[in-house]
C-alpha cells in the first residue's frame, strides 16, 4: 500500500510538472517585445503598480479546504479537532477522541487520504501532549498542542511532502 501511494504521488507530481512546463512553454510563444521602463516618479499617488490582469484561458483553482476530511469524521466521539491546509494543497486534520486516543489525516491533493499518525494524548495544565507513530516509518512522533483564548494550535510535518502545516481548533 505504501509503494502504491508513493507511485501515485510520483505520477501526480510528474503530471503537475509536465502541465506547468507546457503552460510555461505556451506562454513564452506570445511574449511581447520589452517596453521601455516605466518612470515611477510620473505615476500618480495611489496608482496600482501591479495591475492585476487575468490571463485568458487560465482557470482559477479553488483553494484546498478541510471540509471533506471534517465530514468524514463528523460522527466521531471527538474531544478536539484541529484543522489546516499545508502549502495550499494538503488539507489536514488531527482528531483527539474522548477515549484519550488521537489520529491525523492528510488528503494528498485529492489523490489519497492517509491516516499518517495515531496514538494517545494527555492534557496537563492546558497543554495537550500527543504521542503516536507515523504510518510509514513506525517512527514515534510527539506533538504539543497549546491553547490561547480557547484556540488550540500545533504545527506538524506532513509525511512524504516536506511541508509543515499549522493546525488550529476549538473544543467540541
Amino acid at each position: 500500500m505504501k509503494r502504491e501511494m508513493m507511485k501515485r504521488l510520483m505520477v501526480f507530481g510528474m503530471v503537475v510538472l509536465m502541465a506547468l512546463f507546457m503552460v510555461a512553454c505556451s506562454e513564452n510563444d506570445d511574449i511581447p517585445e520589452a517596453e521601455a521602463p516605466v518612470d515611477t516618479e510620473e505615476q500618480t499617488e495611489g496608482e496600482d503598480l501591479n495591475n492585476d490582469v487575468e490571463e485568458e484561458g487560465v482557470e482559477e483553482v479553488a483553494p484546498a479546504s478541510t471540509d471533506e476530511l471534517l465530514a468524514s469524521v463528523a460522527d466521531e466521539d471527538s474531544y478536539l479537532i484541529l484543522e489546516g491546509v499545508g502549502a495550499g494543497w494538503a488539507p489536514t486534520i488531527m482528531v483527539l477522541l474522548n477515549d484519550g486516543t488521537f489520529y491525523g489525516l492528510v488528503d494528498y491533493a485529492g489523490e489519497a487520504t492517509v491516516k499518517f499518525v495515531e496514538g494517545g494524548y494527555e492534557e496537563t495544565d492546558g497543554v495537550i501532549t500527543t504521542k503516536g507513530t507515523q504510518y510509514n516509518t513506525g517512527e514515534e512522533i510527539e506533538y504539543e498542542i497549546t491553547s490561547s483564548d480557547g484556540v488550540y494550535t500545533t504545527t506538524i510535518a506532513i509525511p512524504d511532502a516536506g511541508i509543515d502545516v499549522e493546525l488550529t481548533g476549538t473544543l467540541e
